[in-house]
């Protein structure tokens, strides 16, 4: 599925070391120009339902069917990336989560962009998790956690399967304050602890970030390093050596 891999990794590496190539890159992707392709991506046949989320052969022999019906222009390439949505740092603490009916394998093509199904699940709000900053006891990835134990597998085998044809990236990680928002069960909740319990926001903040350094070792780079070239992650770009597109929604 990747081609001229060795020419479109040159403009990564120059762009990582702000410089400049002989041209502007761009990334393009589109359905392939064959009935089958474009039935693919632009139908649900491949779309996982919700009870299926945990099914990793099928979600990601579905990614890989969407990603071989998608043409990558430019410096795009295929890239596959285990999606239990954008709250799954908060759930591998213990938060509640809600999956749509039905979900793409892969966020890529005409139906996974017409319909906005990213996020493909959103935490359970008002119902919160950490109920004040005197005890910050569980502010810990928990191990025995079925997000964070299929997110490792997750990885592992789309890893063990893409054989060069596609990069395999980190799942969305939602660190600091979007996580905490999370943690106590809503945007307006955060924004009055900012006001009444500054340090214990600012605290918290602290242990998140410890959590988040965790999970994108231990669930993405511990795994892919020595198996991998590079690494990519939700926004489809890739770096020879550990990269992530960190973010705060919240500031938004």
């Amino acid at each position: 599925l990747i081609e001229n891999w060795e020419k479109i990794k040159e403009y990564y590496e120059a762009w990582w070391n702000c410089e400049i190539l002989d041209k502007v890159p761009l990334w393009v992707a589109a359905p392939r120009d064959d009935p089958q392709s474009r039935k693919i991506l632009s139908g649900k046949e491949m779309w996982i339902r919700k009870g299926e989320k945990f099914n990793k052969e099928k979600t990601i022999r579905n990614a890989e069917k969407t990603l071989e019906a998608t043409f990558y222009g430019g410096v795009a390439f295929p890239c596959y990336w285990p999606n239990f949505g954008t709250d799954v740092f908060s759930a591998y603490m213990g938060a509640g989560m809600e999956f749509l009916p039905i979900f793409p394998p892969v966020i890529t093509g005409p139906a996974a962009i017409e319909e906005g199904v990213n996020p493909v699940s959103w935490a359970k709000w008002n119902n919160p998790i950490l109920k004040d900053y005197s005890d910050l006891s569980i502010i810990q990835v928990k191990e025995d956690n079925i997000y964070w134990q299929k997110t490792k597998e997750f990885v592992s085998s789309a890893l063990e399967r893409s054989q060069g044809n596609y990069i395999v990236g980190s799942t969305d990680i939602h660190p600091s304050m979007d996580s905490l928002v999370v943690l106590r069960g809503s945007p307006q909740q955060l924004c009055l602890d900012l006001v009444d319990n500054p340090e214990g926001v600012k605290k918290t903040i602290k242990l998140l970030w410890e959590a988040w350094l965790k999970v994108y070792e231990e669930s993405y780079y511990n795994i892919v390093v020595k198996r991998q070239e590079g690494t990519s992650a939700w926004i489809n770009l890739w770096a020879p050596g550990k990269f992530y597109p960190v973010e705060n929604d919240l500031s938004v």
